[in-house]
């Protein structure tokens, strides 16, 4: 994740965190004069992934929205009497950041003293379009957090198209370590169990109306991946493929399009008796090319 550098840091105690709340405190900042560019860019960017939010996920949000010098911070709670302001309890984290020009939200939810498999909660993956059609990567984090060996896994970061989403211990983690003391002078650290989990881009679609189907995943590459130029072109090589060469595949087989350093895997499902063929698709500055060159009969 990259590093955030701020020079000044906002916090804001409300009762609810929405899409007004966050308007409202973008007006506010403009009269303190203290707005920028990224910063307005990260929060339109944050009142509109919070506007589709479940209150689920809002009433247990902190937030976080980082300018190029400006940090702002929503922490859910109420101004109280002399013994001081109420937080409400929090466990999960948002955090808005600009990544390479664009805004992005890093996720984070804290656990207990181990992540289980019911801490992975599909509320938590909320506004997320997984690129893993054949298995789900909040499956596969179920599954890796019950395969996690004796001590248990304390940090578990997941990686899936846009989503970045961290779940860790309750208490102080830094980088994949425990912090378990610390002090001006010293500061004392211990490896711990800290995972990664980065998914395949694997789509799936039906025999039936394989044009159409291929035209669906057309669509969500243009939606999910707009900057991957050279995996559209492949796809609409594919979809020349069907249209203008004879004994276009009716059975399970894949294509496979690589660009832009990433690959998307196409899973063309049939019937079970049928045998599986591979067609790849290479994007590169002249072009695409396919291999094999025409359709095995």
């Amino acid at each position: 994740m990259p590093y955030i550098t701020v020079d000044y840091e906002q916090q804001f105690l409300v009762q609810r965190i929405d899409m007004e709340t966050i308007l409202s405190t973008k007006f506010q900042l403009n009269q303190q004069q203290v707005l920028e560019p990224v910063l307005i860019t990260n929060l339109d960017y944050a009142a509109r992934i919070i506007a589709c939010m479940p209150t689920a996920i809002l009433s247990r949000l902190t937030l976080s929205i980082s300018g190029e010098r400006v940090l702002v911070e929503f922490i859910l709670g109420e101004s109280g009497d002399e013994y001081g302001a109420l937080r409400y309890p929090s466990d999960i984290h948002f955090t808005v950041i600009s990544n390479d020009g664009q805004p992005q939200l890093i996720r984070r939810v804290v656990c207990g003293h181990v992540i289980t498999d019911s801490d992975i909660q599909d509320v938590h993956f909320s506004g997320h379009n997984c690129q893993d059609m054949v298995k789900s990567c909040s499956r596969q984090a179920r599954e890796l957090v019950s395969q996690g060996n004796k001590r248990g896994i304390r940090v578990l970061h997941i990686f899936c198209n846009s989503l970045s989403l961290t779940y860790s211990i309750d208490g102080n983690t830094e980088d994949g370590q425990s912090v378990v003391s610390q002090s001006p002078q010293t500061k004392q650290k211990s490896v711990i169990n800290s995972y990664i989990l980065k998914t395949q881009c694997r789509l799936k679609f039906s025999q039936v109306s394989k044009i159409g189907q291929v035209l669906k995943m057309k669509c969500w590459l243009e939606q999910e991946k707009p900057q991957k130029r050279g995996l559209i072109a492949c796809m609409n090589h594919l979809l020349k493929q069907f249209t203008e060469l004879p004994n276009a595949p009716s059975y399970t087989c894949k294509f496979i399009l690589q660009s832009d350093g990433e690959m998307v895997e196409l899973q063309l499902v049939g019937p079970q008796y049928s045998s599986e063929e591979e067609y790849f698709f290479f994007g590169g500055p002249e072009g695409v090319s396919m291999f094999p060159a025409k359709w095995l009969v």
